[in-house]
């Protein structure tokens, strides 16, 4: 298949331009949108609310998780996250001082 190109003329150019602009100050008046597309085409879509698995984190951290995981969506929940790291470091403190007497 071949395609056949078209020459275009100065003259075609100038008419083609000049009919674009006529149609740009008609939508103008009418107070039409300008735009060639929709902006929120090229917008990614939203992301997924992602929620806690409670059952894996109660497998994971025992049974008092669900209290935690209430806590950690208060404002203050940047210090309670920090109360978890020092929490769960003292807990393999531990578990390394008890490993260390066997």
């Amino acid at each position: 298949m071949t395609v056949e190109k078209k020459e275009v003329t100065p003259k075609a150019l100038e008419q083609l331009r000049k009919e674009r602009n006529q149609e740009l100050v008609r939508k103008m008046r009418a107070g039409e949108s300008l735009s060639s597309f929709d902006s929120q085409a090229s917008w990614f879509p939203e992301r997924p609310k992602i929620e806690k698995n409670l059952e894996a984190l109660q497998k994971l951290y025992g049974k008092d998780t669900e209290q935690k995981s209430e806590n950690s969506s208060s404002p203050n929940s940047s210090q309670n996250m920090e109360a978890a790291v020092v929490s769960l470091a003292r807990g393999k403190q531990k578990s390394s001082l008890d490993k260390q007497k066997r």
